[in-house]
């Protein structure tokens, strides 16, 4: 368990020694089976968790529409929007895809891992800092009115994240298409017009980018 909490960026400089200690008394570890669900807008209690073993989904909930918005593997942290704050309300949709182990921390228990040592509220702080970003450049991507272009920058900020021409996309297409706003026939319209014009190659979820995105 301690080494798979360790693949989280609060946990950076943190020692074994040390979450071992703090973990002898703080936590629960749950098991979830498929289909469950974590948090949504009428099941959330003041925690957050880590992902041990399995996977799940995050999803905007809209009406009785379901987007999907990103998979968590193990070692990754979620439901930190249920906890310091007086909203009772959960935002999104969080669903195991298949069996899945958690490490379950209440809200007073995170005040106390936080006081442990200040590099892990700073490791908090930079991953809390980014769950905004996310959000923020989700909202800058559906600014975008035209598909296309809000395919190229999707390829375009995961080039620049990965800094790299060979690219993995984190979902399958389907799911692309919705994280995107567009529909599934949009998505491969674009994707057919980029690899006609040898900017790009697509096999299965891997991206080659050939040139013109930058």
């Amino acid at each position: 368990m301690l080494k798979v909490l360790r693949e989280n960026p609060i946990f950076h400089n943190i020692s074994i020694d040390q979450l071992e200690t703090f973990f002898k008394s703080s936590g629960i570890v749950l098991e979830f089976s498929k289909d469950d669900v974590a948090y949504d807008s009428d099941k959330h209690v003041k925690s957050m968790m880590f992902l041990l073993k399995g996977s799940a989904r995050v999803e905007q909930v809209s009406e009785d529409n379901l987007t999907f918005l990103k998979r968590i593997v193990p070692g990754e942290l979620f439901g930190v929007l249920s906890i310091f704050t007086d909203i009772d309300y959960y935002p999104t949709r969080v669903t195991f895809e298949k069996k899945s182990k958690v490490l379950m921390l209440k809200e007073h228990e995170v005040l106390e891992l936080l006081n442990q040592d200040p590099n892990l509220l700073k490791n908090y702080l930079t991953f809390f800092n980014g769950q905004v970003q996310y959000l923020l450049d989700r909202i800058a991507l559906f600014s975008i009115p035209n598909g296309e272009d809000r395919v190229l920058t999707y390829i375009s900020r995961l080039k620049s994240s990965t800094q790299s021409n060979e690219l993995t996309l984190p979902m399958s297409k389907v799911e692309l298409a919705e994280y995107l706003g567009i529909a599934r026939s949009t998505l491969y319209r674009v994707f057919d017009k980029l690899i006609e014009n040898q900017m790009l190659e697509i096999k299965g979820n891997k991206l080659h980018i050939l040139g013109g995105i930058k």
